[in-house]
């Protein structure tokens, strides 16, 4: 098992990687709110929507992309536009709301090898084992929070949306480097 942390005012995370067998990792994540507003974790990733608007999510989902640096990089956050792209409309994951003083643990299990999933890049690296870091999106709420929660519907139950969000607005924590990890398409 590899465990590793980190923290910043608003919060501590801890992401444990352990194996279950030779094609499956369990991926343990811990995140304390220190702060005293409500944190939004952008932590609900959908890949689609059915035909009656209800949104496909699993806590297993990552945005998995590989980076600049050559790592790869499993995200649950808002995903920035490349500059060179034009969208019809952004992507922007569902949240979750730790209250102040409260802990969100999740247990995900990864499939190996990792398969690359963007919301905007069809990416092709070579397809090798990569140093990985988890990438985690949040903001800090305040008092009109609340009220701008847009609550839509999923195959999980009600989650906590906010459409548009500004993504220069979204705080970044990121907590590596792992052990390599493959990746596939």
């Amino acid at each position: 098992m590899q465990t590793l942390d980190k923290s910043n005012t608003d919060c501590d995370i801890e992401v444990s990687l352990s194996k279950i067998d030779t094609s499956t990792l369990r991926c343990n994540i811990k995140i304390r709110n220190k702060a005293s507003n409500d944190l939004y974790f952008f932590n609900r990733i959908y890949t689609d929507t059915d035909s009656k608007g209800i949104l496909n999510v699993s806590k297993n989902n990552f945005y998995a992309y590989v980076n600049t640096n050559d790592t790869l990089i499993l995200a649950k956050a808002i995903i920035q536009v490349p500059e060179e792209f034009f969208v019809e409309s952004e992507v922007y994951p569902c949240c979750s709301k730790i209250l102040p003083g409260n802990i969100l643990n999740e247990e995900l299990k990864l499939d190996m090898p990792i398969q690359l999933y963007h919301p905007y890049v069809e990416e092709s690296p070579n397809l090798r084992e990569y140093p990985v870091n988890f990438q985690f999106g949040y903001f800090v709420g305040h008092e009109q929070t609340e009220s701008m929660e847009i609550i839509v519907p999923s195959n999980e139950g009600e989650l906590i949306c906010f459409d548009p969000f500004d993504y220069n607005y979204q705080k970044i924590i990121e907590v590596g480097v792992f052990d390599p990890l493959p990746v596939s398409k």
